[in-house]
């Protein structure tokens, strides 16, 4: 009788461990479970946002420039480059103006120029430039000592198969002595 009740201990004791034993592993298969649930999630979303943004496409405007014959840098004051990056865009809205500003803040409008629903490719197969007929060396030698002259250009763009918009602002002041544009603010998302 007494080796039977240490029979049934034993038995007791490998079915308490045995049952202990499984408990933790429910457990470590549980937490196995919720991290890679997490993991998912997170490299989903890391997915998203690495996709969006390149393919997505970007688009900036710059100064116009070209190569004379001398190999001297020619950037005419009155013309503009437009850049698309990844992919093709619907630019909804275009939106330039040319202006003179004196030093009391009082404004000139030369020109303003608007567009809407143009569609525009990456410019590694396409080249989209902007020209004022309106901005011309005249404007440019005829400046004041106290004057500026200014351009905004605004643009308002979205993937062709999305409805998500993106934009770009920015505003340039001429410099006199250079015949270059300088940024004075640029914005983009």
């Amino acid at each position: 009788m007494i080796a039977n009740k240490k029979s049934n201990q034993i038995k007791k004791i490998k079915m308490e461990t045995s049952d202990w034993i499984s408990g933790v592993s429910a457990i470590f298969a549980l937490v196995a479970i919720i991290i890679s649930i997490i993991a998912t999630v997170k490299t989903n979303s890391l997915a998203k946002k690495d996709y969006l943004l390149t393919h997505r496409p970007f688009v900036w405007v710059e100064n116009f420039g070209y190569i004379d014959n001398k190999n001297l840098v020619v950037n005419p004051v009155n013309q503009v480059i437009i850049r698309v990056l990844n992919s093709p865009a619907t630019f909804l809205k275009e939106y330039y103006e040319y202006y003179i500003i004196d030093d009391k803040g009082n404004k000139t409008i030369i020109e303003k120029q608007e567009y809407e629903g143009q569609i525009r490719y990456p410019d590694d197969k396409s080249q989209y430039t902007n020209t004022s007929s309106k901005v011309t060396d005249q404007i440019y030698l005829s400046l004041q000592a106290n004057q500026q002259l200014e351009r905004i250009i605004k643009i308002e763009y979205a993937w062709l198969s999305s409805e998500k918009t993106y934009f770009f602002e920015a505003t340039w002041k001429l410099d006199k002595q250079s015949k270059t544009w300088k940024i004075v603010t640029q914005n983009a998302d």
